[in-house]
């Protein structure tokens, strides 16, 4: 089990709570990652809480940190707000309203990639380029709908390969989330063939 070490603090008189997460040694699937430190603060816990998470996972290969506000109206739906994840020189950020009673999903995420190489390294694969990502989240009819894009540009899987100058691919969804209905398309405008030097033998 991991090492954790948990503090929190509370006042009833002002209904809000505050504390510090610590796991010193976290493991997810025998791939240790580091020390994550989280610290949290919730306000009017008594109407619908409101307040922030941060977090930190120190893992040597990718330092993550994570910040939001988050706000529970009345206890009927899950809002999170100024959401920001930075890990090397890429990031993720939006907002998103999650209903607890089974209405879709509203929101949107950005994820900004300029250095997949970076990124390729901590997972052991040969890649370059530059990625940004839109996911919008949203009420089609009464069903949840999700609309993807993703922009490379740049894009290579080996040295030596084929080089995407630029990528567009693009994702719809309708539907239930464990069993959507997808619809697909990609577009590269443009691409590079790179030839290494050989030596003769």
């Amino acid at each position: 089990r991991d090492p954790l070490w948990s503090r929190g603090l509370g006042d009833v008189y002002k209904r809000q709570l505050q504390g510090t997460l610590l796991i010193s040694d976290l493991v997810v699937e025998q791939n240790t990652l580091g020390k994550l430190e989280m610290t949290y603060e919730a306000r009017n816990l008594t109407s619908g809480a409101d307040g922030l998470l941060k977090a930190h996972l120190s893992y040597p290969q990718m330092p993550t940190d994570l910040d939001l506000v988050f706000t529970l109206p009345d206890y009927n739906n899950l809002q999170l707000t100024d959401i920001r994840i930075e890990a090397l020189n890429n990031s993720v950020s939006g907002s998103v309203n999650v209903p607890f009673d089974g209405a879709p999903i509203i929101g949107e995420i950005n994820g900004q990639a300029p250095d997949l190489a970076s990124l390729a390294r901590v997972f052991d694969v040969d890649a370059g380029g530059g990625t940004s990502t839109n996911i919008t989240l949203g009420d089609r009819q009464g069903q949840q709908h999700v609309a993807v894009e993703v922009t490379g540009k740049n894009l290579s899987a080996s040295a030596g390969a084929v080089v995407v100058n630029s990528l567009t691919v693009t994702a719809t969804s309708i539907g239930d989330l464990s069993d959507p209905v997808i619809d697909l398309a990609a577009k590269a405008v443009s691409y590079t063939h790179l030839t290494l030097p050989t030596k003769r033998i």
